[in-house]
């Protein structure tokens, strides 16, 4: 015997199937844990221009420096949208060091392997991580993972969708 199915149910179900096909706005952040493993294509050339930077990533204010450089991930030879990644170091200004320092639950950390430029401007650390900090470059469709220098840099490891230049 069927039983009736109820209109709040029939609802409910609209509503789930509803928000698994719809996609977050560009402004959304994207959780770092979202960075993926895929292969990484060979880096673009080494940029210093800070804007594009700072228009994804308003956490870091004005840079005295940056050296970064970008890619996409996956087999370019396949169709569709792209993933792509962006490694940067940044010299920050040291009142914007300060607030990021002031960030809760920054652990020790090893840098992950960069392009050898970004690695260069990066200098020797230590370096310190943490969600929060994370939390707070997470913008603008990107993941990211972010490493706090002992002086004024920051290293960024982003991946998300949208152009990376």
């Amino acid at each position: 015997m069927r039983r009736p199915v109820g209109a709040g149910a029939l609802m409910l179900a609209a509503a789930l199937l509803l928000s698994s096909c719809t996609s977050g706005s560009e402004a959304s952040p994207v959780s770092s844990s979202f960075l993926p493993s895929a292969t990484r294509s060979e880096p673009g050339p080494v940029r210093h221009d800070a804007e594009p930077l700072t228009k994804r990533f308003a956490a870091l204010g004005d840079p005295a420096a940056v050296t970064w450089q970008s890619g996409t991930t996956g087999d370019s030879s396949a169709p569709g949208p792209s993933t792509y990644w962006i490694d940067a170091a940044v010299q920050l200004d040291p009142t914007v060091v300060a607030g990021l320092r002031a960030t809760s639950g920054l652990t020790d950390a090893q840098l992950p392997e960069l392009p050898a430029d970004v690695r260069a401007a990066a200098g020797p650390g230590p370096w310190q991580t943490g969600a929060a900090l994370d939390a707070a470059f997470s913008t603008a469709g990107f993941g990211t993972r972010v490493y706090l220098g002992a002086g004024d840099v920051v290293v960024i490891r982003a991946v998300g969708s949208g152009d990376a230049g």
